[in-house]
C-alpha cells in the first residue's frame, strides 16, 4: 500500500496565447499525493476548487515537520491531492509518430497518383495509336522516375 505523503507545487496557469512563450507562474501550494518518486519541476495535475490544474513540483515536505508548524508554511493538512504527472516525453513522441504517419501517407498518396495517371496513359494507347507513340515517349523521357515504370 502507498504512503501518503506531501508535496509541495508551484502553481502553473498557461497562457492560451499563440505568441505567448511562456507560463505564468503563481504561488506555491501543498497537497496530498501518493506518488513516491516526484523529481523537482516535475510537470503534475492536481486539483483545484472548480476542477484540475498544472503544477510544478518543488519539493517533498516532511509530514511531521509540516504538521508541527516547523515549516514557514500554514500547518492546515492539505485536503487536496496531486493525483498525476504529465509525460513530455509521450507528447514528444505522439507529435512525432503523427509527422512521420503524415509524410509516409504524402509519399504513398504520390506514388498511387503517378501510377493511376500511368495506367490512364496505358488504357487510352491501347486503342489510340497516337497516344501509344505518345506513351513511349513519356516513358523514355521519365525512365528516371520509378513510378512510370509500373504501366
Amino acid at each position: 500500500m502507498k504512503c501518503t505523503r506531501i508535496v509541495e507545487v508551484k502553481l502553473l496557469s498557461m497562457d492560451k496565447s499563440p505568441y505567448s512563450t511562456k507560463s505564468k507562474t503563481y504561488g506555491n501550494y501543498f497537497f496530498k499525493t501518493s506518488i513516491d518518486d516526484l523529481q523537482r519541476d516535475e510537470l503534475v495535475v492536481f486539483e483545484n476548487r472548480e476542477s484540475y490544474a498544472l503544477g510544478n513540483v518543488v519539493r517533498y515536505v516532511d509530514y511531521s515537520t509540516f504538521c508541527n508548524g516547523a515549516e514557514s508554511i500554514n500547518p492546515v493538512s492539505p485536503s487536496k491531492w496531486v493525483f498525476g504527472r504529465i509525460d513530455l516525453n509521450a507528447l514528444a513522441e505522439m507529435k512525432q509518430r503523427g509527422e512521420r504517419l503524415a509524410a509516409v501517407k504524402a509519399a504513398l498518396d504520390k506514388k498511387v497518383r503517378g501510377l493511376e495517371l500511368v495506367s490512364r496513359y496505358a488504357l487510352v494507347a491501347q486503342t489510340d495509336p497516337e497516344a501509344a507513340d505518345l506513351l513511349e515517349e513519356f516513358k523514355q523521357l521519365t525512365e528516371d522516375d520509378d513510378v512510370t515504370h509500373k504501366a
